[in-house]
Formats: structure tokens, sequence, C-alpha cells
């Protein structure tokens, strides 16, 4: 399971994602715990004292701390802007993240896969064989690579209350957002 280890971020990314809270599958309202903190944040300093190699990742990677702390204006605005698959894949996941389906549909038929698929679609099988399979979950189990556009169907249905693995679907989502998050911070850094 991915981790995060002491000085892979920031100290100010650190402090806003460490003793994390499980992403929620749909936005609750904004954390304002770390609203200020959020605000002081700017992609030129999400790495702290070094400067960014790729300023639009640096962006995605504010983009998604935005989202984390359900700040799903802010974290739209900043990944909209970004034209990149990495862009698109967040652009999707705030979407989803605000329950507009057919948008995050777009968004994700855009964006392709990630290297980190693998490992998200392996956690996500290995997750779904420990519970009783549904419906909802059984593509979990059976898929051979990472199907993003399944995994949306899923946390629609979820979200609208037609299934019984909400839980499933929010640790996935976690998930799912961390690694991208950490891709995005890696290619950041160059």
């Amino acid at each position: 399971m991915f981790k995060v280890e002491s000085g892979e971020y920031s100290p100010e990314v650190t402090e806003l994602i460490k003793g994390r809270k499980m992403l929620s599958v749909v936005a609750k309202g904004g954390n304002n715990t770390f609203r200020s903190k959020l605000l002081k944040l700017r992609p030129e300093t999400i790495l702290g004292d070094q400067k960014p190699a790729d300023m639009n990742m640096a962006k995605c990677c504010l983009a998604g701390l935005f989202l984390y702390h359900d700040f799903v204006g802010k974290a739209h605005s900043l990944c909209e802007g970004v034209k990149s698959l990495a862009g698109c894949y967040w652009h999707g996941f705030v979407h989803r993240h605000e329950a507009d389906f057919a948008n995050a549909s777009y968004w994700v038929k855009r964006c392709g896969n990630f290297p980190f698929h693998d490992s998200l679609c392996l956690q996500a099988k290995l997750w779904a064989g420990e519970r009783d399979m549904s419906i909802n979950t059984k593509f979990l189990s059976q898929q051979r690579a990472w199907e993003p556009l399944a995994f949306l169907d899923f946390v629609e249905r979820e979200v609208k209350g037609e299934g019984r693995d909400l839980e499933l679907c929010q640790m996935i989502s976690d998930l799912e957002w961390r690694m991208l998050f950490h891709y995005c911070y890696q290619k950041a850094k160059g």
C-alpha cells in the first residue's frame, strides 16, 4: 500500500496530508482548518525550496491538495488550465468528486493510462476479493487492467445509493488520489 515517507514532500505539503483522513467519495464542503495554508501555497512553492521542473505538474499537485480538502471550485480552476493528461485526470477526478458524472466521464476518456494504474488495479482487486462480491464490485475482481470508466460507473451507483460498497469505493478513490498526487509531485520535481 502507498505510504508517505518522511521528507518525501515539502514541509508545507506534508503538513496538509500527514495524519490525513481518507478522501471522501464526494465533496462535503471545504475543510476550513487548512484553508489558509492552502491559499498560501503556489505552484512555484509547492516543492518548498526547490523550483518545479514542470510547472503544470506543480499546478496539478496544488489542485489535488485543494480537492483533498474538498475545495472543489479552487481545484477545478487550477486543473482546467493544465493542458496535459495529468490535468485531464485531475479534471475528471474533480467532477467525480462533485458527483458530476457525465462531465467526469468526458475527462476520464481523455486522460489515458498512467504508470500507477497496474498497482491501483491490483490493490482494488485485493480489496474487492476480501468482501462479499456484489454486482457492483465484480468487475474489480475480474479486471486485468485498471478500468477508469468502470470505476466511475461504480462510484456513481454507490453515490446514488444503488450499491452497498461505498466504503470500498472510498478506499479505492483515496488510494487513487494518493497515487495520482505522488505521480504529479515526482514529475514536478523532475
